[in-house]
């Protein structure tokens, strides 16, 4: 999500005409203070969290059973979110844009907790979400108004030097 929003800001930045658009990313959980909290147990993807919601909204597309990748490959999905996928090259030069798919160990890719989950927590997350979200937004939405009539803007000190080096 992160290379989506960097794609976002090049998106106004190479078209002027979108100066005056608030484009907001959303990641539903920034507004559940209980979802942040989960994702601190290494509760990430098909999660107590995600399962939790889906009790709530749709209990019917939710498994009985709950099926898993082996303990070690749920352990390492657990640890680390990321190492589902495997990344191979024709070179070993940085510049080298790598294809990227998912490991052959990686069967379900369940990373997180599901047997945790409940329709209530769902509906707790939800909850939050909604009343965090609408908040934010209609703040935003406020303070972009104001923004584009006082021509106001905040500028953000950009500190790290030579990003280019990093690529």
């Amino acid at each position: 999500m992160l290379h989506l929003k960097e794609s976002l800001r090049i998106l106004k930045w190479l078209n002027p005409a979108l100066a005056d658009d608030l484009i907001l990313m959303l990641p539903l959980w920034d507004f559940s203070p209980t979802w942040l909290e989960l994702f601190n147990t290494h509760d990430y993807h098909a999660s107590q969290a995600e399962t939790s919601l889906m009790l709530h909204w749709c209990p019917e597309v939710v498994r009985k059973k709950i099926v898993m990748d082996k303990p070690a490959v749920a352990g390492r999905l657990r640890e680390d979110p990321d190492s589902y996928q495997k990344r191979v090259s024709f070179t070993d030069l940085k510049q080298e844009i790598v294809q990227t798919s998912q490991r052959e160990d990686v069967k379900i890719g369940v990373m997180g907790y599901p047997e945790r989950a409940s329709a209530a927590l769902g509906a707790k997350i939800e909850k939050e979400c909604i009343e965090n979200a609408s908040k934010a937004i209609a703040r935003a939405i406020r303070d972009a108004d104001k923004a584009r009539k006082t021509g106001a803007r905040i500028h953000h000190a950009d500190n790290e030097k030579l990003k280019i080096l990093s690529l």
